[in-house]
């Protein structure tokens, strides 16, 4: 009996330092493997085995829809550079044959600033000169591997004394004649409303040169 309770308890400890885990599990931060969360960015981690526990106050961890990825938002008061990011499990207990929630592994995770977004028409940034063969807009982090997961609600656009305002993320093809028509050399100013995964709102600045 003492030797079945050992080997039950045994069992246990192992799990909870992350033994079994760092065998067998597979993560993803944000699509990459680099173990880093953002500010103020609808993290998205993926787990191969377990579910993420948030412990210390460092994260607010919601399920997603897409197979055992889960969405990690770095709460506001939080500004230390490093959390332990723990996983839980449920797994069969030898001694009693009940399923038990058990620590499978925890690891540390990097902790970054906002990653900050840009707004592009078409190829080019704010401050060039549009292409006016490409007037479609999109919300973009300047590292590639990340996305922006922005939704474009509003587009307002000031050139001169004209402004105008566009619901939804694209121009009107009479706003793409009004600016195509424009004298190069002209600045075009837009605000750009977004909402994030979380539905959080926000706007944009941006100017192009026709």
């Amino acid at each position: 009996m003492l030797i079945k309770q050992t080997l039950t308890i045994s069992f246990f400890i192992l799990l909870s330092k992350g033994v079994f885990a760092q065998l067998d599990n597979t993560y993803y931060f944000n699509g990459k493997q680099d173990s880093t969360f953002y500010r103020e960015y609808p993290n998205a981690f993926y787990a191969e085995k377990g579910f993420p526990v948030n412990f210390d106050g460092t994260f607010i961890i919601e399920r997603t829809n897409k197979h055992k990825t889960y969405l990690v938002q770095m709460l506001d008061t939080v500004t230390r550079l490093e959390a332990e990011m723990i996983l839980f499990d449920y797994l069969i207990s030898p001694e009693t044959g009940a399923k038990e929630k058990v620590i499978i592994d925890k690891f540390p995770v990097k902790l970054k600033g906002s990653p900050r977004k840009a707004v592009y028409l078409g190829n080019v940034t704010s401050g060039e000169k549009l292409d006016v063969k490409d007037l479609n807009f999109q919300v973009k982090l300047p590292d590639e591997d990340l996305e922006s997961n922005a939704t474009i609600t509003q587009i307002d656009l000031a050139y001169g004394t004209i402004t105008n305002t566009v619901k939804g993320a694209k121009l009107s093809e009479a706003v793409k004649k009004h600016i195509t028509d424009l004298p190069e050399g002209t600045l075009i100013h837009f605000d750009i409303h977004y909402t994030d995964l979380r539905g959080k709102s926000a706007i944009l600045k941006a100017e192009f040169v026709r």
